[in-house]
C-alpha cells in the first residue's frame, strides 16, 4: 500500500516550487526578508490522485510502513494545499525515546487520544543508582531501536524516489534535552533531590549526555549519510 502513495507524492513534488519555498525560508532565517509579514507559500497546489489514509499515532508506533504513511501524508497535505511548510518527516515516537533505553516503563495513551507516548518516571534514587551502575545503554533497543530503523526506512525511500529524496527533509527525533531526560527518568522528586543528592543527579546528567551524544552519532550515520 505504501508504494502507490509514495509514487503519488513523488509525481506531485514540483522541484521549482520546493526550491523557491526553501529560498523564501532561507532568506527569512538569514535576515534577508524585508517585508511586513513573513507568509511563505508554494504558489502552486497539486492534489493527490488517490486517497491517503489517516494513520493514528498508536498505529504508527508498531509499524514502520504506517509511520511512513503518517509522516509522508503530512507532506502530501502540504503539497495539496500549497502551504508554506517545508516538507519533512521524522521518526515520531515521542519524548520517551532516550528514557526507554534505560529500561523504564512506557505509558501509551488510549487510541482515541491520538497522542504520543511517554515514560513512567522511576521516582526512586536507588533505582537511578542501579541504572548508573550499568553505564551507557545499548542504543538499538526499545524506542531507540525503532527510531534508528525508521531512519533507515526514510533513507531507503529517499534513495528510491529522487524528488522525495531531494525535497523531503529527515529531521531530528524528539530526544528532548539532557536535563529534561534526567527529569523524565527521575521524576518530580528531582527538584528536591537535586539539592539533597546533587552528585547523583550530576552523574545521571553526565550519563544521559553521553548517551545522547552516542545516539545522535548513530542517527547521523544513517540520516546524514546522503
Amino acid at each position: 500500500m505504501i508504494e502507490k502513495h509514495l509514487e503519488d507524492l513523488e509525481r506531485r513534488i514540483d522541484p521549482s516550487a520546493e526550491s523557491d519555498l526553501y529560498a523564501q525560508w532561507s532568506d527569512f532565517v538569514e535576515g534577508a526578508f524585508d517585508g511586513d509579514l513573513f507568509s511563505p507559500a508554494r504558489g502552486k497546489a497539486f492534489a493527490p490522485k488517490l486517497d491517503w489514509p489517516e494513520v493514528s499515532i498508536n498505529e504508527a508506533l508498531d509499524d514502520f510502513d504506517r509511520m511512513a504513511l503518517q509522516q509522508f501524508g503530512m507532506c502530501s497535505e502540504a503539497v495539496a494545499s500549497g502551504s508554506g511548510a517545508i516538507l519533512c518527516v521524522r521518526a515520531n515516537y515521542g519524548t520517551g525515546i532516550l528514557p526507554s533505553l534505560f529500561g523504564v516503563e512506557m505509558f501509551v495513551m488510549d487510541e482515541q487520544a491520538n497522542t504520543l507516548p511517554t515514560n513512567k518516571p522511576l521516582n526512586d534514587p536507588d533505582a537511578i543508582k542501579a541504572r548508573l551502575d550499568r553505564g551507557v545503554p545499548e542504543l538499538r533497543q526499545a524506542l531507540g531501536g525503532k527510531v534508528l530503523e525508521m531512519a533507515e526506512c526514510f533513507v531507503d525511500i529517499a534513495r528510491r524516489y529522487p524528488a522525495i529524496g531531494r525535497h523531503v527533509h529527515i529531521y531530528h527525533p524528539d530526544l528532548q534535552g539532557p536535563m529534561d531526560v534526567v527529569e523524565l527518568l527521575w521524576g518530580s522528586r528531582l527538584f528536591l533531590d537535586i539539592v539533597d543528592m546533587p552528585d547523583r543527579v550530576h552523574t545521571l546528567l553526565e550519563l544521559v549526555t553521553e548517551t545522547y551524544i552516542r545516539f545522535m552519532q548513530a542517527w547521523q550515520q544513517i540520516a546524514d549519510s546522503e
